[in-house]
């Protein structure tokens, strides 16, 4: 490298590295974003307090561009570029947004629950029966309060349930890091079901072994929900299998109709003292080296005879050994992978607060720029679709940008190929027409 002679200096033009930020600012716009928020949030008793819009909308966008901290708050109030165009007038400061959440604390966590209902209305637009995945995910902090999880940290212990049809998180539940993963599992599916839009139906369900209880495979078959639960490990199971011969395992097809590794068998179930059987596929995965002492006796799977089982419970009996393998699989995709993007990708695995209910709704305003995002995607040129929040930041929002103001009206200079592609952006959003349903 050969650095060219240069000078540094400053100046006075209004430049910004964050000219994309317009695009997801747009979409809050769209969405009605601050109304939403000032509507359903208590609003502040002294007219020299801000509106909780102020704190809401100086988060998402912090956690667009990647901040993970409050403090992070400051270099985006430096930037008055990007300010002035936003129209942001007043970003609080970090001490003034933690006070906030730890005033708000519950009541802002069930407003935010609202306006998430609010926006999965309008992301399933016409679906009427959708798949949910929960699922509780470890968040490790060293705040003082926080509990140690089942894995021996100190944090906390977040449910999350999500919509596999739309990719939207549509409840939360923020738990102490000490709660079973296990824990009112049931009583989360109804959260679940009580924040979806009407005549929307909760149709299938799949949750990995904590969700392997009585109480929930009853309540799918009151309620004709189907479902595909990971089964835990048992005794009676382990002496089904090894009473099984090698003619009774078929071999697995997988999605893109290649033959898998893995054999499969069907067999009838039950569990507890629930009399109602249910199909349980078991699964037999060849297992290479040597084998491991089964001392856990939790846990979804297990080794024997150098293969590794596991098995699925599940109400959907027209469906092939492979279809309901191949389905749950992919809850990886649809679901686990969903909630690390929340996790790592806007902030839900950094908590701000010593306080709990101040971290729980500070979680919550996470899943909702999670699900802001969610719908911009759908708006971005064809190569971002499925793009993560790290390349729409490095492509879109980190765009580099001159401001300007010429008749009162401010003009935002970018690169030629950077304003073609926020330009095409910005007209995807105003032109969708369904936004306008949101009062």
């Amino acid at each position: 490298m050969n650095i060219i002679p240069h000078n540094i200096s400053t100046t006075h033009e209004l430049l910004t590295s964050r000219g994309g930020l317009l695009a997801i600012a747009t979409l809050m716009q769209k969405l009605n974003l601050t109304n939403l928020v000032d509507k359903h949030f208590d609003l502040p008793k002294s007219n020299r307090g801000f509106n909780p819009s102020v704190f809401v909308n100086s988060l998402i966008l912090l956690q667009h561009e990647g901040g993970i901290r409050l403090d992070d708050l400051k270099h985006l109030k430096k930037d008055e570029a990007i300010t002035k165009l936003l129209g942001l007038k007043n970003i609080p400061q970090p001490d003034s947004v933690g006070d906030w959440l730890r005033r708000m604390g519950t009541s802002g966590v069930n407003a935010i629950s609202l306006i998430n209902k609010e926006y999965c209305r309008i992301a399933l637009k016409g679906v009427k029966n959708i798949t949910l995945d929960i699922d509780a995910s470890e968040i490790i902090s060293n705040k003082k309060e926080a509990k140690k999880t089942y894995k021996f940290n100190q944090g906390y212990m977040p449910m999350v349930g999500h919509i596999a049809e739309i990719n939207h998180v549509i409840q939360t539940d923020f738990r102490e890091g000490n709660t079973a993963p296990k824990a009112e599992n049931l009583e989360f599916i109804k959260k679940c079901e009580k924040n979806l839009p009407d005549g929307v139906k909760l149709k299938y369900l799949r949750i990995d072994c904590a969700g392997y209880q009585k109480s929930i495979i009853q309540y799918c078959d009151e309620e004709k929900i189907h479902f595909a639960i990971r089964a835990m490990k048992s005794q009676a199971l382990r002496t089904y299998i090894n009473s099984l011969d090698a003619t009774q395992w078929e071999p697995v097809i997988k999605s893109d109709g290649t033959e898998s590794t893995m054999c499969s068998h069907r067999t009838t179930h039950t569990i507890s003292d629930y009399k109602a059987p249910f199909t349980l596929i078991i699964q037999r995965t060849p297992k290479p080296g040597q084998q491991q002492l089964d001392l856990n006796e939790d846990g979804d799977e297990f080794e024997a005879n150098g293969f590794t089982y596991r098995a699925i419970a599940t109400s959907m009996d027209s469906m092939s050994d492979s279809e309901i393998i191949n389905w749950y699989g992919a809850r990886a995709e649809k679901s686990e992978n969903k909630i690390k993007e929340l996790m790592l990708d806007f902030g839900g695995a950094h908590m701000p607060c010593g306080r709990f209910k101040a971290n729980a709704l500070y979680f919550s305003i996470c899943t909702l720029s999670y699900n802001l995002f969610v719908m911009l995607r759908k708006h971005l040129p064809i190569e971002f679709i499925k793009s993560r929040a790290k390349a729409v930041r490095l492509r879109i929002y980190a765009m580099a940008a001159k401001l300007t103001k010429h008749s009162r009206q401010y003009r935002l200079k970018l690169q030629k190929f950077n304003s073609h592609i926020l330009s095409q952006i910005i007209d995807n959003i105003k032109r969708y027409q369904f936004y306008s349903l949101i009062e």
